[in-house]
């Protein structure tokens, strides 16, 4: 297994005391494979990719568990070895490319730092290395693009360049954090494309954090839901679109507008709030949104226990929900 996640949790020291914003969760990546990280926003995908690169300011951060990499647990690594992780082994996509990208250098400066910074290459192969990435992007002209600055670049056109960034150095893993956000639907296609690409031609593990589970039914193998800083449910993508288990996952599968059928019909809406992290639910943490609660659901928390073959899920009553209508849609 390329990435195995244990138990990880992350706590955040704040003005109101200590928050934990990522509580036990675990899953794995294996190398060829595209896991989907969804749920609502707020629910910690992205703060869990962040404390798989550990990212964060370690000075108000509390982190636990384990995050192995090829066996190597990179909270054990000190901030210089790990420094050499990043954008080494593990390379990540942000949300933004606009704000990623330093708005001062040349595409080029940039894609050659990150290169140099992480292989013994003279200047003159990092240049080379850098076209090469981004013509595997599929940028037209790359030694042009090279010379010109991300504000002369499309929404589209910045994000391949991240990606070309981020894949410079031949990573094991990579993490897209929302890598089609803010793009129209011809160029999310392509970046999806892309990335599928990349994957099978270097046995790369990839991590997508989405809130889309359209983009997820495209391109991932494998899916974690994650509600309230937990996993609530995890299994194979056609499990999760033709048998999902929990309500929650029901209630996004069932959100997602259908191109056909009677368009003047409300979309399904998930009644209620997601709760604050200062104020977590003792018992199931969806249980005053979850049409199937009980009592029992709001006193006592439930684990996430394996289910069938490789799918876990974290709720009590999973076996009693009626059957799955599907989602003509998806």
């Amino acid at each position: 297994m390329l990435l195995r996640v244990k138990e990880l949790r992350t706590r955040f020291a704040t003005d109101r005391g200590e928050v934990t914003a990522v509580d036990g969760v675990s899953f794995e990546v294996a190398p060829g494979e595209i896991v989907g990280l969804v749920g609502e926003s707020g629910c910690g995908k992205s703060v869990t990719a962040e404390s798989i690169m550990r990212l964060l300011d370690e000075r108000s951060t509390r982190y636990s568990g384990e995050v192995l990499l090829d066996g190597v647990d990179l909270f054990g690594l000190t901030a210089e070895e790990m420094r050499q992780i990043r954008g080494g082994s593990v390379a990540m996509v942000f949300q933004d490319p606009m704000t990623s990208l330093n708005p001062v250098y040349t595409v080029g400066n940039q894609l050659e730092e990150a290169i140099l910074l992480h292989q013994e290459v003279p200047r003159e192969q990092a240049r080379a290395l850098a076209e090469q990435a981004l013509a595997a992007t599929g940028i037209p002209a790359p030694a042009s693009c090279l010379r010109r600055y991300p504000h002369e670049l499309s929404g589209g056109m910045r994000q391949r360049v991240m990606i070309a960034m981020a894949l410079s150095c031949r990573p094991k893993l990579l993490i897209a954090d929302e890598p089609t956000t803010a793009l129209d639907v011809t160029t999310q296609a392509q970046i999806l494309d892309l990335i599928a690409e990349l994957r099978d031609g270097s046995n790369m593990g990839t991590i997508l954090i989405t809130h889309d589970m359209g983009v997820v039914a495209e391109v991932c193998t494998r899916v974690v839901v994650m509600y309230l800083g937990q996993v609530i449910e995890q299994a194979s993508v056609d499990e999760i679109f033709t048998r999902p288990a929990h309500p929650y996952t029901r209630g996004l599968l069932a959100s997602i507008p259908g191109l056909t059928g009677d368009t003047s019909a409300p979309l399904h809406v998930i009644g209620g709030k997601v709760p604050s992290l200062w104020e977590v639910p003792k018992g199931c943490r969806f249980a005053d949104r979850c049409p199937f609660a009980e009592p029992a659901c709001r006193d006592d928390a439930p684990e996430l226990l394996p289910v069938d073959g490789d799918r876990s899920v974290r709720c009590r009553r999973h076996s009693e929900l009626p059957e799955w209508a599907g989602v003509s849609h998806v």
